[in-house]
């Protein structure tokens, strides 16, 4: 039998927060994936848009029966001419845009009813949605309305099954990765005490945090003299605001050598899936390989915290591409919303 849905969109901030128990019940049901369509994140993404007059909200939901089963978070972004594009709400930095959608829904319904909702908007001209993985539902929603680019730099990931603990994982590595990470270790160790700390909930993390992002700025203008997203202050306090409003999903993990950082990791925890969202390094360090201590602990450390998977998420770096254990494609989407530019396409 053909799956009923009812569809609504959110247009106000008033909307939806009222609309955030079902949001939230309806999250919990989804994989880890979804994990930044958290309602909090969401809030906060909209309050890095809302000040635009040319952007209003445009969240589209659907309903079974009464009961909320896909919800796709998006903004409608008005031009000067009169049209406009739909966009994801984002954080406007490089986390995976997404739709919740319950487990037992029909996709291929919510994709066509989706796909004829975007393109019966008035003067709307283009849909976007930049870092969407392949193995995402927010791809099998818009895979089937036009073509796709996928980047140079996958998702990677570090698949932890079959460890029994934190021991297990390192006597997996090879000899050599072992004696290496022994050996720059013990190279900091003669600096100064030298150790790897956790830092959650019963902490503040917001120097933590801090130091991260001053680390990376100062690189980002070093490198390319354009520090880009990083340099703005809104994105520090995202992830500030994020790690507060999910305490219990927000960790640092640092090593230190003496009263110094060597390398900090901010981390969240999700289901089975710990996600390596920010890393930083001090360049006076760089001699001892800080990325791949890093990368032996945060692994280490997942599987003490009951993780299945690391996502080291998107970018590209030597000591990512070596702890991954597989990547998924990333892709991003722009689409035309014009009807005749897509006369050949049926949704059923």
């Amino acid at each position: 039998m053909t799956m009923r849905l009812t569809l609504e969109i959110i247009r106000s901030q008033q909307a939806l927060e009222a609309l955030r128990p079902e949001w939230d019940a309806l999250h919990a049901r989804c994989d880890a994936k979804a994990f930044f369509n958290d309602h909090r994140a969401v809030m906060l993404n909209w309050a890095r848009h809302r000040e635009a007059r040319s952007n209003s909200l445009h969240i589209v939901t659907m309903r079974q029966s009464g009961e909320l089963v896909f919800a796709a978070p998006m903004i409608q972004q008005r031009d000067r001419i009169g049209t406009s594009t739909l966009k994801w709400l984002t954080s406007l930095t490089p986390l995976y845009d997404d739709v919740l959608i319950a487990p037992e829904a029909d996709v291929d319904v919510i994709a066509g009813q989706f796909a004829r909702h975007v393109r019966s908007i008035p003067f709307a001209r283009k849909l976007k949605a930049s870092i969407v993985r392949e193995d995402s539902s927010l791809n099998a929603i818009l895979s089937g309305m036009g073509p796709v680019d996928s980047s140079e730099h996958p998702a990677l990931e570090a698949d932890l099954t079959g460890y029994a603990d934190r021991d297990a994982y390192f006597a997996s590595k090879p000899a050599k990765s072992r004696k290496r990470f022994r050996l720059y270790f013990n190279r900091l160790s003669q600096i100064g005490e030298t150790k790897f700390n956790l830092i959650g909930a019963d902490s503040d993390l917001k120097p933590e945090i801090s130091w991260i992002f001053d680390v990376k700025r100062d690189w980002a203008l070093e490198r390319s003299g354009d520090k880009g997203w990083i340099s703005q202050p809104e994105t520090e306090q995202w992830f500030q605001s994020f790690s507060e409003e999910l305490t219990q999903k927000s960790k640092v993990l640092t090593l230190t050598c003496g009263d110094k950082r060597v390398v900090s990791a901010l981390f969240f925890i999700h289901q089975d899936t710990l996600f390596g969202s920010k890393i930083a390094y001090d360049p006076e360090f760089s001699h001892a390989s800080p990325g791949l201590l890093l990368m032996v602990e945060l692994c280490r450390v997942a599987i003490d915290l009951g993780m299945r998977r690391v996502d080291i998420m998107t970018g590209d770096s030597s000591w990512k591409r070596r702890f991954a254990t597989f990547s998924v494609p990333i892709n991003s989407y722009r689409l035309s919303l014009d009807p005749w530019r897509l006369h050949g396409k049926k949704w059923v």
